[in-house]
């Protein structure tokens, strides 16, 4: 998440080519901290692939997964051929979101246990 000021809030948001999500807070706003971070999101690129490591978001915002993760790949990603969204954990309602991407493929995990 980046934090802008007087300095930076032109180039940053006003002259974004992207979309940008704005939410405004001060230092000293004990309501505007109760809702920091109500999105956060961390990816990298490794060669055309758009690895995506965490994206978490108050699901009282109707929409807002959809929108992170429209908005995440736009801004920072896209210039990338593939997304991997990474592990849904058995989780049936993320396997289900991830599932609404109409993905390629899957990659085959395995563990591999160690013993003297």
């Amino acid at each position: 998440m980046l934090v802008v000021d007087k300095n930076t809030f032109k180039t940053e948001v006003l002259e974004n080519e992207g979309y940008v999500l704005v939410d405004f807070f001060g230092d000293g706003c004990e309501p505007c901290a109760a809702l920091m971070p109500k999105v956060e999101a961390l990816g990298e690129k490794y060669g055309d692939t758009a690895i995506i490591h965490i994206e978490r978001c108050d699901i009282s915002f109707k929409g807002i997964y959809s929108f992170l993760n429209r908005t995440f790949l736009e801004m920072y990603f896209s210039d990338t051929l593939y997304v991997n969204r990474q592990e849904d954990c058995g989780n049936l309602g993320l396997r289900k979101s991830k599932e609404s991407y109409h993905p390629i493929g899957y990659i085959k995990k395995c563990f591999i246990k160690i013993t003297d």
